[in-house]
């Protein structure tokens, strides 16, 4: 990957505005929490068919004659997948943990997105964005396997980003003070950038749910 790629990742806050719709629109449309939303009448039974999760239920349940055993094994393990992200969504005491996989097109790919969440929820039983831990999991065309691991403490982000590329802490200088600025029209402060490389012989695992995981120990930050 070039320092020109790089660059374009952060090119227009519009960019980034797109790509967070359409997470949201992705987490909205696979539907995990569908049978909650119904008991709840939080969402109608016409909305509930153009839901993914839901779509794939019933695929199961109908036994089409256009079903053979490898659709039917594929869409039981997508659906077993689907309530694993639910099941390791864990709250305690006020403390939430949540776990989303979702598709999202980067260029001209579609990449799963892992994302895990933990904070707190506020009054109004909203995630406090303020204080949170989010870490993204990536698999990208030129950088591979990448964490990206934010740490938010009132409102300044501290983030870490894990990959075994060497040269990706002098590429990506060029796009952090785009990236610094894109955290201020959010009314929030990067505080620093900080770049680790897998280490097999040090066993800080920093696992993906859905992975084996990799472990993590060498590294070069930037203060910002």
């Amino acid at each position: 990957m070039t320092a020109n790629q790089l660059d374009q990742l952060g090119n227009t806050t519009s960019t980034q505005e797109v790509l967070l719709a359409k997470i949201k629109q992705s987490v909205a449309k696979l539907g995990l929490n569908y049978e909650t939303q119904l008991f709840n009448n939080q969402v109608d039974k016409e909305t509930i068919n153009t839901l993914f999760k839901p779509l794939v239920v019933r695929l199961i349940q109908e036994n089409s004659p256009l079903m053979n055993s490898s659709i039917q094994e594929a869409a039981e393990n997508l659906l077993l997948r689907m309530n694993g992200q639910q099941l390791l969504s864990i709250s305690h005491n006020n403390i939430q943990t949540h776990l989303y996989e979702i598709p999202i097109p980067l260029g001209s790919d579609l990449k799963n997105l892992t994302i895990q969440w933990t904070g707190r929820k506020t009054e109004n039983g909203k995630f406090d964005m303020d204080y949170c831990h989010i870490i993204f999991y990536l698999d990208l065309e030129h950088l591979k396997a990448t964490i990206v691991d934010m740490q938010v403490q009132n409102r300044i982000v501290n983030l870490l980003i894990i990959n075994e590329w060497p040269e990706i802490k002098e590429q990506a200088d060029s796009i952090i003070p785009i990236l610094q600025a894109g955290f201020a029209e959010l009314n929030y402060s990067l505080s620093g950038v900080h770049f680790k490389t897998p280490d097999d012989e040090n066993r800080q695992v920093r696992k993906n749910p859905y992975s084996n995981g990799s472990s993590f120990d060498t590294g070069v930050d930037i203060r910002i």
